[in-house]
């Protein structure tokens, strides 16, 4: 794996371990190959798709699914891969709601793997952990390499986020992508600028 900012060598650090277990919403032509390849890796995935086809062949290689998005609240990591910001919005306005009403547990993961504009993200990093009393935060993790590197998980995958965040997502990462960095805190400079200067 090619990966710039790997702890793993680095030297020994301290990461909280995140459970294997995982929400996923959008099981669009880079989502659901995505989300397979978390299952393959040995990770329980409950996913979200507005379209029920998509959901019944991920149930068949051996996913669940939920209703809707708010019924993901208690997952350590949600994983969203729809077209844009604004899809994310209002796919994760019922799950903002349950939030308010009861915090999730603190360090809960929001990953937004679309790419989308740095300055709506970071608005929408401040919109999570305000619903969440800061017990859950965002990391940008925009992807690159089509539908075929989803479905062989050879994905670049270009991260925005606390550092610690991103080790601990790490092993999520890896499942779906062979190039993996951390750029910087959430909403950095656009990423394919930044990775090929």
């Amino acid at each position: 794996m090619n990966n710039e900012n790997n702890p793993r060598a680095s030297g020994p650090a301290k990461t909280t371990l995140i459970p294997r277990s995982a929400g996923f919403v959008g099981l669009g032509l880079m989502g659901a190959p995505m989300a397979a390849n978390l299952l393959n890796a040995g990770w329980k995935v409950t996913a979200w798709n507005r379209s029920t086809a998509a959901v019944e062949d991920f149930i068949r290689l051996g996913g669940s699914s939920t209703k809707n998005v708010a019924a993901l609240r208690d997952e350590p990591v949600i994983i969203f891969m729809l077209p844009d910001l604004s899809f994310i919005e209002d796919a994760s306005t019922g799950l903002l709601d349950e939030w308010r009403l009861m915090p999730p547990r603190p360090g809960t993961l929001v990953v937004v793997m679309s790419s989308v504009s740095p300055v709506a993200v970071r608005a929408f990093g401040q919109a999570v952990a305000e619903a969440s009393e800061g017990n859950a935060s965002v990391i940008d993790a925009p992807v690159s390499g089509g539908r075929e590197g989803a479905q062989q998980g050879t994905l670049a995958i270009m991260a925005g986020g606390p550092d610690e965040d991103f080790r601990r997502l790490l092993p999520a990462f890896e499942t779906m992508g062979t190039t993996v960095r951390r750029l910087g805190e959430l909403g950095p400079d656009p990423w394919p600028k930044r990775a090929t200067s």
